[in-house]
């Protein structure tokens, strides 16, 4: 039996569409922190902190917050 003839289990497939979840959330996180380095000229913590305050102060979840950085930076660049 090959890797690609062995199937997943339910609990296996949730595990895996989990990973795959978080690692997009992550990469989201990822790139809002580029963002707010490359517009405010910050190291990476601060700009995390950064983050993490905008969230706080708007009541959104940081995936929430990243989405919405990076979406308006690209409003910013397509104006």
């Amino acid at each position: 039996m090959t890797a690609s003839d062995e199937t997943l289990d339910p609990g296996g497939e949730s595990l895996l569409a989990g990973l795959a979840g978080a690692f997009a959330t992550r990469a989201r996180i990822q790139q809002a922190l580029g963002v707010i380095m490359a517009t405010t000229h910050r190291a990476a913590d601060a700009a995390y902190l950064v983050l993490r305050t905008r969230a706080a102060e708007t009541g959104a979840t940081l995936t929430d917050t990243a989405t919405a950085v990076i979406t308006d930076r690209q409003t910013q660049l397509s104006d």
